[in-house]
C-alpha cells in the first residue's frame, strides 16, 4: 500500500470534498447549458440535443466499458505492475475510441433519426476518441488518490464551451453545431488531465504490456457488459419517448433528469474516492475495509437524502429555472428524486461486488434488472407517457437494489449495518410528508427552509453525530499544522 498517502484520512477528505465540489460545479454549468438552448434555441431543439448527447453517453460508456474500474483494482492492489498497467489501459483505450466512434454512428443511422439527429452524431462522436485519452489519465489520477486533477479537467473542458453554446443560442444555431460544442468539451478535457498528469503515464510497448492488456479485457469485459446495460436503459428512455411520443417528452425527461442525474453522479464520487482504499485493504486488513465502506454508505445516504429533499421541495421552481413551460413536469421531477436515495444505495455498495471479483454475478443482476425494465417501460410509457416512465423507472430501480446488497455482501462477507442509512432516509420522508401537509413545497425558498429542518431530523436520530463533525475538524487541523506529505510511489 506504498501508493497510497501517508496522511489517508486527508487525502480522502480532500478527495471527497473535491470530487462533490467538482460534480456540482459540473452540474450548474450543464443546468446553465440547458437554459440557454431551451430559451434560446427552443423546447423541442433541446429535446433533440438531449437525445443526441443521451446516444453520446452511452458510446462514452462502451469507451469505458470497465476497463477504468478493473485497471484501478489492479494498481492498488498490486503497485509494482501500475505502469504496465496503465500503458496496457492506453492501448486498449486507443483501439476502443476509434471502434466506438464508428459504432455510435452506426446506432444513429440504425434507429433512422433524421439526417440533422444523424449529422450531429457524427460530429459529435470525435469527442469520443478523446474522451478515451482522458480515462487513461483518470485511472492514474485515482490510482494515485488525484481525484481532484480528474474533475477540474472536466470542468475546465465545460466551461469552455458555455459561452459558444450561447452564442451558438441566441444565433439560432443548428443541432449539429450544438452537439459540437459538447464534443469540444471532451477535447478540451482530455488536453487538461493531459497537462495536469505532467508526464505520469510513461508510454512503452513490451511483452508484459501485452499480456496486462490480456488480463485486462479478460477482467473487463462482464463489468463492461453490466456497465453497458445500464448505460442502455439510461439511452432507453429517451428512445423510447422520442419514438412513442415526441421531443417535446424527451425534453421534460431530460430537463428532470439535468437535476436527478448530476446528484447521482456526485454521490458516485463518494464510492469513487474510497474505491481505491477498498481496493488496497482488501484481504490485507479487514477492518479498515469495513470501516471505511460503513464510513462511506453512512454518509453517502445522508448526503443523499439531504439532495432527496432538496429536489422534492423545489421541484416547480427548479424546473421554472429552464422554462416557465418546464414546470408542468415538476410530477416527473418529484417521481425522479426517489431514485436519488435507490441509485446510491446501489452505487456505494457494488464495489463490493467488484472487488472481490464478482463482476459475472453483477452482470446476471443487471441482464435480469434490464429485461425487467424494458418490459415494464415498453408498457408504461404508451400507456401513461411521462408519468409512466417515472414510475417504472423507480419501481425497476428498487427491485434491483436487492440482490445488488444480497450479493455484495455476501463476497465481502461484511455484514453492513443498515441503522444509520435507516434513519437519514426516514428524516428526509418525514421532513417531506410535512412539508407536503404544511404546502411549503415548490418554492424557491423551500429548500432553505427544508434542509436545516432535515438536518436537525438526522441529528435527532442519530444519523449525524457530533463524533463524525469532530472526526473532519481534526483533520483539517491536522492538515494546517503537519508538513505536506508527499504520496509514495
Amino acid at each position: 500500500m506504498l501508493h497510497l498517502p501517508k496522511n489517508i484520512k486527508w487525502s480522502v477528505l480532500k478527495n471527497a470534498t473535491s470530487q462533490i465540489g467538482g460534480r456540482v460545479f459540473l452540474s450548474l454549468a450543464r443546468l446553465l447549458i440547458s437554459i440557454l438552448i431551451v430559451r434560446y434555441a427552443g423546447v423541442t431543439r433541446f429535446g433533440e440535443y438531449a437525445l443526441v448527447v443521451s446516444i453520446l453517453i452511452l458510446g462514452e460508456w462502451l469507451v469505458d466499458f470497465g476497463f477504468t474500474e478493473i485497471s484501478v483494482r489492479d494498481m492498488c492492489q498490486t503497485p509494482k505492475r501500475s505502469q504496465s498497467v496503465l500503458n496496457a489501459l492506453a492501448l486498449v483505450k486507443a483501439m476502443q475510441g476509434v471502434l466506438v466512434y464508428f459504432l455510435v454512428v452506426g446506432i444513429f443511422v440504425a434507429l433512422d433519426y433524421p439526417d440533422p439527429v444523424i449529422r450531429a452524431g457524427l460530429y459529435g462522436g470525435i469527442g469520443l476518441i478523446f474522451y478515451a485519452g482522458a480515462l487513461v489519465l483518470r485511472a492514474g489520477f485515482r490510482f494515485r488518490m488525484e481525484m481532484d486533477k480528474d474533475v477540474l479537467s472536466e470542468v475546465i473542458g465545460v466551461l469552455a464551451i458555455i459561452p459558444l453554446i450561447w452564442i451558438a443560442g441566441i444565433n439560432h444555431a443548428s443541432l449539429e453545431i450544438l452537439v459540437v460544442c459538447y464534443a469540444l468539451s471532451r477535447v478540451i478535457f482530455f488536453f487538461g488531465a493531459f497537462y495536469l498528469a505532467k508526464g505520469s503515464l510513461q508510454f512503452r510497448v513490451t511483452d508484459a504490456i501485452k499480456e496486462e492488456m490480456k488480463k485486462l479485457v479478460r477482467n473487463s469485459i462482464p463489468l463492461g457488459v453490466m456497465g453497458l446495460l445500464v448505460s442502455f436503459y439510461e439511452t432507453l428512455i429517451p428512445v423510447f419517448l422520442s419514438k412513442m411520443a415526441d421531443m417535446e417528452a424527451v425534453a421534460f425527461f431530460a430537463c428532470a433528469m439535468r437535476f436527478v442525474f448530476p446528484v447521482i453522479i456526485v454521490l458516485h464520487a463518494i464510492g469513487h474516492t474510497v474505491y481505491p482504499l477498498l481496493s488496497s485493504y482488501w484481504q490485507k486488513d479487514q477492518e479498515k475495509f469495513e470501516k471505511v465502506q460503513e464510513a462511506a454508505l453512512n454518509a453517502s445516504l445522508l448526503v443523499a437524502s439531504a439532495m432527496f429533499c432538496l429536489l422534492y421541495s423545489m421541484a416547480e421552481f427548479l424546473m421554472g429555472l429552464i422554462d416557465p413551460k418546464m414546470i408542468e413536469g415538476a410530477f416527473l421531477l418529484k417521481l425522479l428524486s426517489w431514485v436519488v436515495l435507490i441509485r446510491t444505495t446501489t452505487t456505494v455498495v457494488s464495489p463490493l461486488i467488484i472487488i472481490p471479483g464478482g463482476q459475472k454475478k453483477a452482470l446476471w443482476i443487471t441482464v435480469l434488472t434490464l429485461i425487467l425494465k424494458v418490459v415494464v417501460l415498453s408498457w408504461l410509457i404508451p400507456a401513461y407517457g411521462l408519468f409512466g416512465a417515472g414510475i417504472g423507472y423507480i419501481g425497476t430501480e428498487l427491485v434491483g437494489v436487492v440482490p445488488v446488497v444480497l450479493v455484495s455482501q455476501y463476497l465481502s462477507g461484511m455484514r453492513m449495518k443498515w441503522t444509520v442509512p435507516f434513519k437519514s432516509i426516514l428524516a428526509g420522508v418525514l421532513v417531506i410528508g410535512a412539508g407536503e401537509m404544511l404546502g411549503v413545497l415548490g418554492f424557491w425558498w423551500s429548500g432553505i427552509l427544508v434542509l436545516p429542518v432535515f438536518v436537525l431530523c438526522a441529528f435527532c436520530f442519530g444519523a449525524l453525530s457530533m463524533e463524525s463533525i469532530s472526526w473532519i475538524g481534526r483533520e483539517l487541523r491536522n492538515k494546517m499544522s503537519a508538513p505536506k506529505q508527499e504520496t509514495v510511489e
